[in-house]
């Protein structure tokens, strides 16, 4: 939302018998540039101009890293990023999903113009 995003993806495959857990979120903001995205899970790289840190995908790729998974962010300028986390299911280190639809409503709280799915 803070990169101006109109719609938001979420897809989570949460599948066990495969030993595999997913999350996916793709949007529709200001994408970033290779050279972004190279450095988006660094903790110093943020676009807010309210603190100069940025924990999110630096936390994501230490939480995903862990338990043998990969973190991928592919983004082009102008047309959004997806971020893609991948998980062994069965990982004794994964952490648990926690409460997604409360995220959610949190995160949407008051913003009017975001279309999430």
């Amino acid at each position: 939302m803070e990169a101006g995003a109109k719609k938001i993806i979420l897809v989570v495959k949460d599948a066990p018998e495969e030993d595999e857990l997913s999350i996916v979120v793709t949007d529709n903001g200001c994408g970033m540039t290779a050279e972004q995205c190279a450095k988006a899970t660094s903790p110093f790289c943020t676009i807010r101009k309210t603190r100069r840190v940025g924990l999110g995908l630096a936390f994501l790729e230490m939480a995903v890293t862990q338990c043998g998974g990969q973190l991928r962010i592919e983004s082009s300028p102008g047309y959004g990023t997806e971020v893609v986390a991948m998980y062994s299911h069965s990982h004794p280190d994964r952490q648990p999903m926690g409460d997604i639809a409360g995220t959610i409503v949190s995160a949407l709280m008051g913003e009017t113009e975001v279309t999430f799915e």
